[in-house]
């Protein structure tokens, strides 16, 4: 059950309630880039930008993952040794600070990123901002920016999903397309249904505290019936491929075609 404790770790960095803090607005310097969304300030602080996901490598992948590489470049060539005014939110569960940038320019790094398919939504945690981050992701998508030129990164559809789940590494972060079934709540457990059968079919699942977050934003998981959504997130295996869904930002409601 390995891909369970990856699953865990990875999940586990971008928990929805990891910003809870008095947002506070300082100017520092970085200094290096550990990951495609993560800086090392002059200070020693690891600064995380919220709401955002680096290119992730295949799970198991042995080396340097060239999309990965390239978005450290990327967010290295953007913001080493220039004042960056950032507005920390918390800390995420490994002690990094977390919150937004704005460059010298004016310009909010993270829509940078996304614009350049540097970086993806996350959508894990709450960010000001996600429509217009959706929509410039939408673009680099349509356009085939950055990780977007790969089709390990493609959108899956829900209706394929589950005959393509031997070839795909449980874990790993998905974005998914389709539309809803059925929608229920059992034992407090709310299920998002794609297909006929849920024994093998795509499903989104939310706990008891998923339902919370959503109801505390006006949201009930049972009024997507019937609707086409587009989720993401980290990709398991239990009565068919599933996605555990933790924040209502990671539910975008499509227009019907």
């Amino acid at each position: 059950m390995r891909w369970i404790a990856v699953l865990v770790l990875l999940a586990g960095s971008f928990s929805p309630v990891a910003a809870e803090a008095t947002a506070e607005t300082i100017t520092r310097t970085a200094v290096a880039a550990d990951d495609g969304t993560t800086l090392r300030l002059e200070d020693g602080t690891a600064f995380r930008l919220a709401g955002l996901l680096p290119p992730q490598p295949p799970l198991g992948y042995v080396g340097v993952w060239y999309m990965a590489e390239r978005s450290r470049e990327g967010l290295s060539a953007l913001t080493l040794d220039v004042p960056l005014r950032l507005t920390i939110i918390g800390q995420d569960r490994w002690g990094r600070a977390l919150g937004s940038a704005t460059l010298p320019d004016g310009r909010q790094l993270g829509s940078v990123l996304i614009a350049a398919g540097l970086a993806q939504v996350a959508g894990l945690e709450p960010t000001p901002g996600r429509s217009e981050r959706l929509r410039l992701e939408a673009t680099a998508r349509a356009e085939g920016r950055g990780l977007w030129s790969d089709t390990y990164y493609s959108v899956r559809t829900a209706e394929a999903l589950p005959d393509e789940l031997e070839q795909m590494s449980l874990g790993r972060f998905v974005i998914v397309e389709g539309r809803v079934t059925d929608a229920a709540v059992v034992r407090g457990r709310a299920y998002l249904n794609f297909g006929a059968d849920w024994r093998s079919d795509f499903t989104a699942t939310l706990s008891p505290d998923a339902r919370r977050r959503f109801r505390a934003a006006g949201l009930d998981p049972r009024a997507y019936a019937g609707r086409r959504l587009r989720l993401r997130g980290w990709l398991e295996s239990f009565n068919g491929p599933m996605i555990e869904i933790l924040s209502p930002d990671q539910i975008e409601v499509l227009e019907e075609q």
